[in-house]
């Protein structure tokens, strides 16, 4: 007795599934190496953001402003920023009749000329107009500014301001 075509059918039916499991794979593989833009049939993609990983980095990459080094993690020839010129804050009317002492933490950006920029974090601050007191001060501090390799770079540095009544 003889299987019949259905066998035959079968077997095909089998190896085609097969084959379209490898060539979904494959074009899975290749179509994740393939730059976006090239994908972008209908042109209603977003370019991307991030430079290539292969090759050459786009122009917006390249052209990015570095970000400031932390003091602390520093690597390489690198020198501390030092202070040029400090104005002490003052203590606020009511936190001196509160009797409130303690400690404020800022975290600065001191830029490649030495100066305070505006985007001062507070770390840890302190009631009655304290914390606020002690931002208004440091960002009149003047620097020399910090030196990688010999060349002035910006930097994030954490600083204490510590107030106590006499």
């Amino acid at each position: 007795m003889t299987a019949g075509p259905w066998v035959d059918l079968a077997k095909i039916a089998a190896v085609a599934v097969i084959l379209a499991a490898i060539l979904y794979g494959l074009g899975t593989l290749v179509y994740s190496q393939l730059p976006p833009d090239i994908l972008d049939v209908f042109g209603d993609r977003e370019p991307a953001r991030e430079p290539p990983v292969v090759g050459e980095a786009s122009r917006e990459y390249v052209a990015r402003e570095p970000q400031p080094i932390h003091v602390g993690e520093a690597e390489g020839d690198f020198i501390r920023p030092v202070r040029t010129y400090t104005v002490q804050p003052t203590y606020t009317d009511n936190a001196r009749k509160a009797r409130i002492e303690g400690k404020v933490i800022l975290r600065l950006t001191i830029d490649e000329q030495g100066e305070v920029r505006e985007d001062v974090e507070v770390l840890k601050g302190l009631e009655m107009g304290l914390t606020e007191a002690a931002v208004v001060a440091l960002r009149q501090w003047r620097f020399e500014p910090a030196l990688l390799d010999g060349q002035p770079v910006a930097v994030h540095w954490n600083i204490t301001v510590n107030f106590q009544l006499e």
